[in-house]
């Protein structure tokens, strides 16, 4: 074999890492980033928790500098799960990104772990809530679109914005590798369809009862010490060993309190008071569930802890002015 042919071989020796080798790597990288984030919590899990979402920006940027720098040519595209699976990230001279570059393919991760759990309440804020949602959306939906129809590059949709590929570890020279038009123009009119849903749901939502929960939000994440609400109407139907089904229907409300001394019933009855006040219409056999939820979430790890306090309207109706006048008798004696 002469010269001119081995440099031949060499340039077209080139092994895409297959997909379950690249799932099997990122497992291992979440996990080793999950474990650290758990130890962490051991030592600064109080302090965490006094950061309410705002702690998903630490999640975020150690998910940022971990694969930002590990991806890069400072270890050769190889994070510890690419390097244990013999696999890396390489441009398209089979020559380890740039820093900025790998930052960039990162940074993806860290816009989906920051958004997904943000909470915008404020109904003025609602074409934020939209772009937000169809970002979001789009990012998810964007990467496993791209795993199912580029069977010939391999590359997602973090690796398409830089134009980078993951490889076998060995593998040398150019690569020629395209994508399909089709499967591009397909993944540009994801957002645009996200971006028309959305803004079709808010619509809806406007005249519906999600409206009225919209402004309850808001109202207990104002006046309350909580970090974030959600609420919902849900029903469960359960099954006795006599075959006899029953359905239970309610109302939810779950806030994540920000002072863990905070009175859970106590605060259920502050957050039902709102409820009412607001004159929410309840549907016939409804009842109200507070949730109460204390704890932290950095993104790359999270420790909660929960109390449901359930009751019927008629309950909630009696607990209110007890709450009241308690909380009265207490101002009194200060």
């Amino acid at each position: 074999m002469n010269d001119s042919t081995a440099s031949t071989i060499k340039l077209t020796t080139i092994n895409l890492a297959t997909r379950k080798r690249r799932f099997f790597a990122f497992l291992i990288d979440s996990l080793a980033i999950g474990l650290a984030g758990r130890l962490s919590g051991l030592v600064f899990g109080d302090i965490y928790a006094q950061l309410g979402n705002s702690g998903l920006l630490i999640g975020a940027i150690v998910v940022l500098l971990y694969f930002g720098i590990c991806n890069s040519k400072i270890t050769n595209g190889q994070t510890l799960g690419k390097k244990i699976l013999k696999i890396r990230v390489v441009n398209r001279d089979s020559k380890p990104i740039s820093v900025s570059k790998s930052f960039l393919r990162a940074s993806w991760f860290t816009i989906f772990m920051v958004f997904n759990g943000s909470s915008f309440s404020n109904s003025s804020c609602v074409p934020l809530v939209i772009v937000v949602g169809t970002l979001i959306f789009s990012i998810s939906i964007l990467e496993i679109y791209f795993v199912v129809v580029n069977k010939k590059t391999l590359q997602s949709f973090h690796d398409l914005s830089i134009d980078s590929f993951v490889v076998s570890a060995k593998s040398e020279g150019q690569i020629s590798y395209t994508n399909k038009k089709s499967s591009l123009y397909g993944g540009a009119a994801i957002p645009v369809i996200l971006l028309i849903a959305f803004t079709g749901l808010n619509l809806f939502a406007k005249n519906t009862y999600v409206a009225d929960m919209v402004k309850i939000i808001e109202v207990i994440n104002s006046k309350l010490p909580v970090y974030n609400t959600s609420m919902y109407r849900h029903s469960e139907t359960t099954t006795a060993l006599s075959g006899e089904s029953s359905t239970t229907k309610y109302i939810n409300v779950t806030v994540i309190k920000k002072n863990k001394n905070e009175n859970n019933e106590a605060l259920a009855v502050k957050i039902a008071k709102i409820v009412f006040d607001s004159k929410f219409t309840f549907n016939e056999g409804e009842t109200l569930c507070i949730t109460i939820v204390e704890g932290y979430d950095i993104g790359i790890a999270s420790s909660f802890t929960s109390k449901n306090i359930n009751g019927t309207l008629d309950e909630w109706k009696k607990a209110i002015p007890s709450a009241e006048q308690k909380d009265n008798n207490s101002s009194h004696r200060d």
